[in-house]
Order: structure tokens, then sequence, then C-alpha cells
């Protein structure tokens, strides 16, 4: 029974360990609109990527026909310093390098009920709550979206433009590559070790690039899964690696107290079969 109980215990935290470092193909960069410089069309980020990486491309066809930008544009050639772009030099990337707002709403059902030709294409955001709906606007920026969606608000008389100070863009992968590689942008992060920021306008022309920023720290080995949380204003680039708990601590405290449990049962079970051993020879 003890032997059971402990086996239990070590499996839970074997699992535990196990979704702490479970894989994460995408992180967000938060981009200041205010410093935002003109033209601007995509923010895309760049690597010191090498050519005998094993993932390199000289040019990313699709992500090219997906933004509309050539193999000869500024930003395939860019190389200064060894950083290049990683949405157009690594086979796997699938980012959303034009930035894109983020935007709650929320509205009760007659407001809805009344308007919902407002809400065509938009995608509701289930809040578990019968009186009031929620909607989370993925919305890109200098877009005829934007402009619905910034209608929708002054219509609901719930005007939210002023709040639209920041956009994001998303740095992303294909999730599995193949049946014995599963991706993982930690990964990547330890492999680059940092990382900059590049504005580029709508034909792939730099119109100009960041500080390089460490995304990346050797406390992640004893710390587990972290939260990369990047801000871009201007040209400077801000990067801070939020740690979760000390994972390793956990599960040690968790075979510890296996061990003991284990320990004690054993120790009882002598005892009680000592105690029964003295009574039948009284």
């Amino acid at each position: 029974m003890a032997t059971i109980i402990s086996t239990v215990v070590l499996i839970f935290c074997f699992s535990t360990v196990c979704y702490a470092f479970s894989p994460s193909v995408y992180f967000y960069c938060c981009v200041a609109t205010k410093k935002l410089p003109e033209n601007t069309a995509y923010i895309d980020i760049l690597f010191p990527i090498k050519e005998t990486d094993q993932d390199y491309t000289d040019y990313n066809l699709s992500n090219g026909q997906k933004h509309g930008i050539s193999k000869n544009s500024e930003i395939v050639k860019y190389n200064k310093d060894g950083y290049v772009s990683y949405t157009f030099h690594n086979q796997n990337s699938e980012s959303i390098i034009k930035p894109f707002y983020q935007i709650d709403f929320i509205c009760d059902n007659e407001f809805y009920n009344n308007n919902t030709t407002l809400f065509d294409g938009l995608n509701e955001f289930d809040m578990g709550n019968p009186i009031k709906k929620q909607y989370m606007f993925t919305v890109p920026m200098n877009s005829a979206l934007e402009e619905k969606v910034d209608n929708l608000f002054m219509f609901a008389q719930m005007d939210i433009s002023t709040e639209k100070e920041d956009v994001y863009v998303e740095f992303s992968m294909k999730e599995k590559l193949n049946k014995n590689r599963i991706n993982d942008f930690s990964d990547l992060r330890e492999k680059y070790k940092t990382a900059k920021l590049a504005y580029i306008d709508q034909n792939g022309n730099v119109i100009s690039v960041s500080n390089s920023a460490e995304i990346y720290s050797n406390k992640e080995k004893l710390l587990g899964s972290t939260y990369i949380e990047m801000k871009l204003n201007g040209d400077n680039l801000d990067v801070s690696l939020n740690y979760g708990p000390p994972i390793f601590l956990g599960v040690l405290g968790l075979m510890v107290f296996a061990i003991v449990f284990f320990l004690a049962i054993i120790i009882a079970i002598i005892f009680i079969f000592k105690m029964s051993k003295t009574k039948r020879v009284n």
C-alpha cells in the first residue's frame, strides 16, 4: 500500500514538471503607437541567425506572399551585426508582423440584439454571463475593420478610441515540425540570447531598428516556465523575463514528503508487528 501511494506521489511530481515546461510556440510584443514611425506597416523581430542554422532559409516564400514582401526587399536582405529577419529567414515562422489592436467590448443583450449587423465578422468571447456579451477584437492597424470597431464604440456611446495607445505583434512558429520534434520558442530564445525589432514599410524597406535586448536567462533552467514581456517604445526595446515559481524546489519537497511518508509507513508496520509479537509471547 505504501509503495503504491509513494508511486502516485512521484507520478504527480513528474507530471507537474512536464506541465511547467510545456512548449510555448509564440509570444507578443507591445508597441507604443505614440512613437510609431511614419509609414510603419510591419514590425519584425531580428535574431543573430546563421546560414548554418538547421531552420535557416534564404527566403520564407509563404510569409513573403502573405505580407507582400519580395525576396529582393530590404528586410529580406538585411544583415547587420549578424541580425536577420526571423519572419523571412526561419522556415518555420508563422508570425503576425502587421500591428494589431486587442480591444475588449462588453454590452448587454438588448444592445446586441438591436444591432446584430454591427457585430458581423467579429468573434465573441464567452463570458459565461446570460445577461452580457463580451467581444475581444483583434483589429489590424489602419484597416477597414479598425474603422468599423471605432464606429461600433461610438454608436454604443462607449468611445474608447483614446485608449488605443498600444498595438501588438505576435512572433510564432509551427507547433509541430514532425513526430519527433516539437518547436518551442524557449529553444530559440536560448539559442539566440538577444533580439532586435525592426519597423518596416509596406514594401519591405527598413525604417529603423531598435537596440538589442536579452531575451533569455540561464535562470530559466532552475526556475522553469518563463513569461517574456516585450515592449517597444520608438527604437527602445525593453524585455522583462518573469519567472514562474521555483518548480524544482516544489518537486524536491514532494519527493522528500513521499520518502518520509513511505518510511513512516514502514516504521509503523514494524512497530505493530513487534507489539503483536510481544502480546503473543505474554
